[in-house]
């Protein structure tokens, strides 16, 4: 079985430019949980992010032929498809776009496919991992600092840390795509993380601990924002958060 919830602050950002949404299966032995990140400016980021969890969504749900892998790369080219053809009825939205993470949960694991930097993480035995692709410039500079070609705190500072090197953005299929053939496979205690990257203010360690301290699924969100608010960052971007809790 599985406990699911969500929640999300507006951070310091005058806007909310994402989007979430969790869909579990009648039973609720499985089920799909979508988050977006958008950008664009004034409403461009809000609207590329709302289009593409609606795409997505609807695609999967009504095309249920083939394997899951392949039904979740069908339905993220549809979302896309759903940003481009808004950008042809509203030239003036030209330019937005969003990440996307949706996660599939049930009895045979866990299947996901992303673009962007929006994290999927796995919180198993006291300890926080990543496990989908991050398509940002980070991992890039994270290398460079393992070769010894920039320091902890030039990584740290680096102007194109956050820069995104795949996103939806209704133009061609994205450059960079993670969407693993086979499922993860999940056990009791498991919990699972699906979230913008607004949640990243706290470390790896700091998540599991909020997470681990927590009864059930909402409990676990609101520690998680709670700590994010807490931390008060003056460019605190927005943070979205779903937990899957197993068994």
């Amino acid at each position: 079985m599985f406990q699911i919830a969500s929640g999300a602050i507006q951070g310091a950002r005058d806007n909310q430019e994402d989007c979430m949404e969790i869909r579990p299966a009648p039973g609720g032995m499985a089920g799909l949980a979508i988050v977006a990140d958008g950008m664009g400016g004034h409403a461009g980021g809000e609207i590329a992010s709302a289009l593409a969890v609606a795409g997505f969504a609807e695609h999967f749900e009504n095309y249920t032929r083939g394997p899951l892998p392949k039904r979740l790369e069908i339905a993220l080219a549809m979302a896309n498809q759903a940003l481009a053809h808004r950008v042809r009825e509203d030239v003036e939205l030209d330019g937005m776009g969003t990440t996307l993470l949706a996660v599939h949960y049930g009895p045979e694991g866990l299947h996901w496919v992303s673009v962007g930097d929006s994290p999927l993480l796995l919180v198993r035995n006291g300890e926080a991992r990543w496990l989908n692709e991050d398509h940002s410039m980070a991992p890039l500079i994270e290398r460079q600092v393992a070769a010894g070609k920039l320091t902890r705190e030039q990584a740290d500072r680096h102007p194109e840390r956050n820069s995104l090197l795949s996103v939806l953005t209704g133009l061609n299929t994205p450059d960079m795509i993670d969407c693993p053939a086979q499922p993860l496979v999940l056990q009791d205690g498991d919990r699972v993380i699906a979230a913008s990257d607004g949640l990243l203010t706290l470390s790896l360690s700091d998540i599991a601990a909020r997470v681990l301290a927590a009864d059930s699924a909402s409990e676990a969100v609101a520690l998680l924002l709670d700590g994010v608010a807490m931390r008060g960052l003056p460019f605190q971007d927005n943070a979205s958060v779903q937990i899957i809790m197993v068994g």
